[in-house]
């Protein structure tokens, strides 16, 4: 349910990391962190982690409780029995919540390029006023 490949990093039950994190490959937490969590691979909260941070990963699967934003670079889980209280952000048709699970946010689903597509937008409106 909650695997995704190799693990490189465990914050096991019992342990409380408070502070800023950041994994160069797959992290998963069991335990609890108070902080910022960042990953080049992936970030796997098991049933019984609790997060409060933002968490910015390529892959984000919760199955325990987040308190914080969400930023996934490829795709977003939420699987039972997750609880997460927060934002999510990340490529459309790349969110997954199943069944069972508590999600209070708000979500955005973007390429990445709004920034792009919206300069020009806001150029020519400039230059229509100024007409």
């Amino acid at each position: 349910m909650l695997e995704s490949g190799r693990v490189e990093s465990v914050i096991g039950p019992g342990l409380t990391v408070k502070g800023d994190i950041h994994s160069q490959g797959t992290l998963r937490v069991e335990g609890n962190v108070e902080g910022k969590i960042s990953a080049d691979g992936s970030v796997i909260i098991g049933e019984k982690g609790t997060v409060k941070a933002d968490i910015t990963a390529d892959h984000i699967i919760i199955g325990g409780t987040v308190n914080g934003k969400i930023t996934g670079r490829e795709k977003v889980e939420i699987v039972s029995p997750g609880r997460l209280y927060g934002d999510v952000h990340t490529k459309p048709a790349k969110l997954v919540v199943s069944e069972g699970v508590i999600f209070k946010g708000r979500c955005t689903m973007s390429q990445g390029n709004e920034k792009e597509q919206a300069a020009p937008k806001a150029e020519k409106q400039a230059k229509e006023a100024a007409s």
